[in-house]
């Protein structure tokens, strides 16, 4: 028996805090949300949910065994919410070639929320070599979309070149 492995393992149980109710608050809102079905939530709606559930929903696109739809939902509530650690998300599943074709155009077509038009192009550029020919035309399309629609967000979300 490796007791300091098990010593280490009840050291960081015992540290652990457990939840909150705020905590579990945002993770049921969060659960219902990205489990929409017959309506999509709103950026308002997740704008609303704020940085509380940005961890919840780093949780649920980090889960390689959750349905890519429900993935790409919180992909486009970190989108919505913005903020340093949403952009991070966003563009690592973009570039994860191990991730499925439809999280990573979700990922791909949240990034204009998140980036401002000459960080997007610098971030998506690298896309338009990806081997994935899918991949490559959500990153086309979503660069060549007119400043206007990528406009339509709140800008203090929005990183700087």
């Amino acid at each position: 028996m490796n007791v300091p492995a098990v010593a280490a393992l009840a050291l960081a149980l015992a540290l652990r805090a457990p939840a909150s109710p705020a905590d579990d608050a945002a993770r049921a809102q969060v659960a219902r949300a990205v489990d929409a079905i017959d309506r999509p939530t709103t950026a308002e709606e997740w704008r609303a949910l704020g940085a509380r559930a940005v961890p919840v929903l780093e949780e649920v696109v980090a889960d390689r065994a959750g349905f890519p739809s429900r993935r790409a939902a919180a992909l486009h509530g970190l989108a919505a919410i913005g903020g340093d650690r949403a952009r991070a998300r966003v563009l690592a599943t973009a570039r994860d070639r191990a991730e499925p074709l439809a999280l990573r155009a979700a990922a791909i077509r949240a990034a204009p929320l998140l980036l401002h038009p000459r960080a997007l192009r610098a971030a998506l550029s690298p896309l338009l070599d990806d081997p994935d020919a899918a991949v490559r035309a959500v990153a086309a399309e979503t660069l060549a979309a007119p400043a206007s629609a990528i406009a339509r967000r709140s800008e203090p979300r929005l990183a700087a070149p």
